[in-house]
């Protein structure tokens, strides 16, 4: 429908949209349109170097629109190659891999630019992403490889409720983002701090992997009671209610039980999805607490999950790794994170880390 006050003529066969306020048009970037946008910003790129090392360039940059072409094609994001602030972005991404011999770097440089067009109007995400292009083809292998693995702590944790499979979750984890060796002292953490990747607090110091995890996966550790001890019902005003089938042997203290989640919320999470009220949810969190000890530490439980933590052949290497190195104080920018997290993305090969 036009409004009233405008005209519209058109020759036969054309297509036309007109409306009276603002209005965007879904334009339907095809691969072979997103080829030719990306070759058009390839030659203003290759264009500022020596005509000596045009080939190479073009070579590299080649590289980069072949994996990046093809990630937004799988995301359905091609329709980014319309939008003039992704084009700006992926300008700068084929600088770097121009000025990149790493096959590694084309594809974090695709991860990121994939991310920016799933995320295009969260600015402060995009200021990390666009800090992240920028310096690709200047980061240390190993210092990324430690920044990748030091974003994941603090980003993936087990849902399993059964410790075997929680501590099997974080393995693959390590050992598919720890690929190589890990750098000792603090160079990279003062190359990353040049980048603005991390900033670094000399008069601080991390957590323990014993103190973090025992924080993270509290619900492995909880005290429990002895199988004798498992109430029938939820008691408090809950009198007659069955407890949920929610409790299991306790992995880490033979004789005993505990509850079968992570943490309290997880517990809360199972319940909201079993369609339990608000009066049912705390009065069983309430009596998870006192009679099963969730959300406290049992210190016989935490000493055998960090036992079966360090005999892993990844993940105890990462925890060991980090705790010779907790007097070093960081904390990652949001260019450190868009560039971890576009690392282990391109190292999970199986896609079995979050995305979101």
């Amino acid at each position: 429908m036009i409004a009233p006050g405008q005209s519209q003529k058109g020759g036969q066969g054309s297509n036309q949209t007109q409306v009276a306020g603002d209005m965007i048009v879904n334009i339907g970037i095809t691969e072979e349109r997103a080829q030719e946008i990306a070759l058009a910003t390839a030659r203003s790129v290759v264009q500022d170097f020596a005509v000596e090392s045009h080939e190479v360039l073009q070579n590299r940059v080649e590289e980069l629109d072949q994996r990046v072409i093809k990630s937004l094609s799988a995301a359905d994001a091609l329709d980014s190659f319309a939008d003039p602030a992704f084009i700006r972005s992926y300008k700068h991404a084929q600088e770097g891999a121009a000025a990149s011999e790493r096959p590694a770097d084309y594809d974090m440089l695709a991860a990121l630019l994939t991310d920016r067009a799933k995320n295009p109007r969260e600015r402060p995400r995009i200021v990390g992403i666009d800090g992240a292009i920028d310096i690709v083809d200047r980061i240390d292998t190993e210092a990324l490889r430690a920044l990748t693995v030091c974003n994941a702590v603090a980003s993936w944790r087990p849902r399993a409720f059964l410790v075997g499979q929680g501590l099997e979750t974080l393995e693959y984890i390590f050992a598919t983002l720890a690929d190589g060796p890990l750098p000792e002292g603090v160079d990279w953490l003062d190359h990353l701090d040049a980048l603005n990747v991390v900033r670094r607090n000399s008069f601080g110091s991390m957590k323990s992997m014993e103190q973090f995890y025992g924080e993270q996966l509290i619900g492995y550790i909880a005290p429990g009671i002895t199988a004798d001890e498992v109430p029938q019902f939820v008691g408090a005003d809950l009198l007659d209610e069955p407890w949920p089938l929610l409790i299991l042997p306790h992995e880490l203290k033979t004789g005993f039980m505990r509850i079968a989640v992570v943490d309290v919320e997880q517990l809360e999470s199972q319940l909201r999805a079993a369609g339990k009220s608000d009066g049912y949810l705390e009065t069983v969190k309430g009596q998870a607490a006192s009679v099963f000890g969730l959300g406290q530490q049992d210190p016989v439980a935490r000493a055998e999950l960090m036992s079966r933590i360090r005999a892993l052949p990844h993940f105890g290497l990462v925890v060991n790794w980090w705790d010779r190195n907790i007097q070093n104080g960081y904390h990652i920018t949001p260019i450190g994170k868009a560039l971890a997290r576009a690392n282990a993305f391109r190292l999970d090969t199986e896609q079995r880390l979050e995305r979101d």
